[in-house]
């Protein structure tokens, strides 16, 4: 395959020749191996490769983006050739702002690439028959999940000059496992090879599994609440596209009314945006501008402290770009919780009487400006009375706001794990957390 800088700065020569003034060219490299679990054993073993190209071009305020799942810089000049004529014709974008001049401190990020995670693509089934194995000697019945794993190319050019490539490594995993009618799950993301962390998500959910064999019926009400690092994940990956620029200027938040500064959560809770995690499968050291990343501090000890922004939404807001690029929309990298001071057991201890929320989907929101949102309980639903767990419940919904769970946070736990499955699209860093007076309906 051809040097993808060279490839770029074809692409970017082309635009340049059609008339476009400012030109982006993305270039995302992506080998990978999958293995798919299926009734105790690895069903499907896949590897593939896949080139992407994504193309920012702007004249006169006026924007295009478009993506070509291909590397040939000739398919991919014959559109913009194409687009070029019709440029003339699409509305000038009311967040414009010029592509930034190279940030001498944006700098592909170090570390993030375990060659480890390299040589197990040959063969990841050994892998993928530890974490079955695991399971059934927890007292699983039966398994079945997904182990992906791989190594990533980024590399960006811009008409302002900026050019950098990053090489990352990957290992993704989820693991359901099932015994009786009980079911128990639990997915892990990483750019390392961890065993202990591939064992623990075999070990957590068939833990799960065990404990939500025996379900019953339970009344729609206010309930406290222990969420998994799992439910955490998912509801906050919908919650922090909150905190963008973007969303902020369109009201298209539950931030819309608030200020920065302004208390919007507990105390205990510390949420933070953590791109230069190397162990985290979002990290990089550069946007999509070509702006360098940085820690970006969402909430503080229940204060809300910054927003996410690129150059558009910083511009229109008379602030610079957090790093967080998205051409269109800032996006958050590396979701982190400040983790607490309690262990699991004392969560549990201290819950007394509610519920132990282990996963989740399906969240939808009612009204983003008021924060009304609901989502889907599935699997283990435990339930606690006098500090222990008695059972699970059958399938429930949380149907709440995103204010009340905020500002009722009461504990968290002090151990963190890195969640990641496909209803975790942006990677999170997080422990269990207890809230009070939740509401849940059938």
């Amino acid at each position: 395959m051809s040097d993808p800088i060279y490839i770029g700065e074809k692409i970017l020569r082309s635009a340049e020749a059609s008339g476009f003034k400012e030109c982006a060219v993305l270039l995302t490299g992506v080998n990978r191996s999958m293995v798919k679990i299926a009734n105790n054993q690895p069903s499907v073993v896949q590897s593939w490769k896949t080139h992407s190209i994504s193309v920012y071009v702007a004249k006169g305020e006026r924007i295009v983006q478009a993506s070509f799942e291909t590397w040939d810089p000739e398919q991919v000049s014959r559109r913009i050739t194409e687009i070029s004529p019709s440029i003339d014709q699409v509305e000038r974008s009311m967040l414009y702002a010029p592509l930034p001049d190279p940030d001498p401190r944006a700098q592909p990020l170090r570390g993030g690439f375990d060659r480890s995670v390299e040589k197990l693509m040959d063969d990841p089934r050994d892998v993928a028959e530890t974490m079955i194995n695991k399971a059934l000697s927890e007292g699983a019945e039966r398994v079945a999940g997904v182990l992906d794993l791989g190594i990533s190319d980024k590399c960006l050019v811009t008409s302002k000059g900026f050019r950098a490539c990053e090489k990352r490594s990957f290992i993704v995993s989820h693991l359901r496992s099932f015994k009786g009618e009980g079911s128990g799950h639990w997915g892990y993301g990483s750019r390392y090879y961890d065993p202990r962390e591939i064992e623990d998500i075999a070990i957590k959910s068939a833990e799960y599994a065990r404990l939500s064999t025996s379900r019953r019926s339970i009344e729609p009400g206010k309930y406290d609440l222990i969420l998994s690092p799992m439910v955490v994940g998912e509801l906050l990956d919908s919650i922090v596209r909150g905190f963008t620029g973007f969303s902020y200027i369109f009201g298209n938040t539950f931030l819309a009314n608030k200020k920065q500064g302004e208390r919007i959560a507990s105390e205990a809770l510390t949420i933070a945006d953590s791109p230069h995690r190397e162990d985290m499968i979002g990290s990089t050291g550069f946007d999509d501008e070509g702006v360098s990343t940085r820690e970006v501090p969402l909430v503080e000890r229940g204060v809300f402290k910054s927003l996410l922004h690129n150059s558009k939404t910083a511009r229109a807001m008379g602030t610079e770009s957090t790093g967080n690029a998205g051409w269109i929309m800032p996006r958050p990298w590396n979701i982190c919780v400040k983790p607490g001071d309690r262990s699991e057991e004392e969560l549990v201890r201290d819950l007394r009487r509610g519920l132990i929320a282990t996963n989740n989907w399906y969240t939808r929101y009612h009204n983003f400006v008021e924060g009304i949102f609901s989502t889907v309980l599935r699997d283990a639903i435990l339930i606690v009375e006098n500090g222990e767990i008695r059972g699970a419940s059958g399938r429930v919904r949380i149907a709440d706001t995103v204010n009340n769970l905020f500002i009722n946070v009461e504990a968290l736990g002090r151990k963190v794990y890195k969640v990641k499955w496909w209803e975790i699209a942006t990677p999170v860093e997080a422990p269990y957390i207890l809230v009070r007076r939740i509401a849940i309906s059938r």
